[in-house]
């Protein structure tokens, strides 16, 4: 079965954040602590570089994905 890799890229950020229970507004200010500007609304727009994601996972401290 081929899977929808636009879909999966595009809610893994999401899944990742519900998981350790952070909205945008935390990821945002997690982001600030390591020197990333992001609103929360320009992350509720939901694409990201592999740079961007590597970042955000990071900034909540996720070790471990599932897909």
């Amino acid at each position: 079965m081929r899977a929808d890799w636009k879909v999966k890229a595009k809610t893994l950020p999401k899944e990742a954040l519900a998981c350790h229970d952070i909205n945008n507004v935390e990821l945002a200010e997690r982001l600030e602590d390591i020197d990333i500007n992001e609103t929360p609304q320009n992350l509720a727009r939901g694409t990201f570089s592999a740079a961007f994601l590597l970042k955000a996972l990071e900034a909540i401290e996720c070790k471990q994905l599932q897909f």
